[in-house]
């Protein structure tokens, strides 16, 4: 009951880009992990451009009861 990707969904869906979507959300700095994928993407030449970043929001009982730990 928790789509943990929802942020990178509503931008594909306003902007339109192609390409892969993923999500890491095994740390406290996924933003940061985020940004050095993106960043190698485009050196390795795997990408031209990406969108990257992080967000949270624990606005679910799941979700806050998994940060109370």
């Amino acid at each position: 009951m928790l789509i943990a990707n929802m942020a990178s969904g509503q931008i594909a869906i306003q902007f339109g880009p192609q390409g892969a979507k993923y999500l890491r959300g095994d740390s406290l700095c996924d933003g940061a992990h985020c940004i050095g994928d993106a960043f190698r993407a485009i050196v390795y030449g795997d990408a031209e451009a990406m969108i990257t970043g992080g967000t949270e929001a624990n606005i679910t009982p799941l979700t806050i009861g998994g940060s109370m730990r």
